[in-house]
């Protein structure tokens, strides 16, 4: 694997482990070749973006070659959401459950965006499509306990919360 793979790995691994300050602090030269590699430049949208560099993120994104990309359309509607536009964002990442079903992830951003969007009427049936595909995921918990407090079901919103603080303390998730 060449150089810029290891790159990619390593920046992975400290955004999951929640170093974005580190990254931060990376010299430009570390990014050096990122137009040449897609994911490279992702991950490095996706840093800029945990930092709240806004602008930086918005012209990585202009510049992608992939803008069909399914990590880039989901990037970009972290940027709207960042930006406030949370209405378009879901709108835009609403679709892409029928192209990616099985990611996770893509249902934890969508669930996150149709509560902040106070999309009513949709959250239901997107906590269950949610809870279906991927049972009591740990990137599902805290959207799915608000909603089960939303419908006045503390039991099950409490038996959540702490399902969410088991994954917590064993140190796959953050509650």
């Amino acid at each position: 694997p060449g150089d810029w793979v290891i790159r990619w790995l390593r920046t992975q691994l400290m955004m999951q482990q929640g170093r974005s300050a580190e990254l931060a602090a990376l010299p430009t030269t570390y990014w050096g070749d990122e137009l040449q590699h897609p994911q490279l430049a992702l991950v490095h949208a996706a840093e800029r973006l945990v930092n709240q560099d806004l602008d930086h993120v918005e012209s990585l994104l202009a510049g992608f070659p992939l803008p069909d990309c399914l990590e880039a359309i989901r990037l970009k509607a972290g940027l709207w959401q960042a930006q406030g536009k949370i209405r378009e964002a879901f709108e835009l990442l609403q679709p892409l459950l029928d192209r990616a079903p099985e990611l996770v992830l893509l249902h934890s951003q969508i669930f996150e965006l149709v509560l902040l969007a106070r999309q009513i009427p949709r959250v239901v049936p997107i906590a269950r499509a949610a809870v279906l595909q991927h049972g009591e995921h740990p990137e599902l918990l805290n959207n799915v306990t608000a909603v089960k407090l939303y419908q006045r079901q503390p039991g099950f919103a409490r038996r959540c919360s702490l399902l969410l603080a088991t994954w917590a303390s064993i140190g796959t998730h953050k509650a």
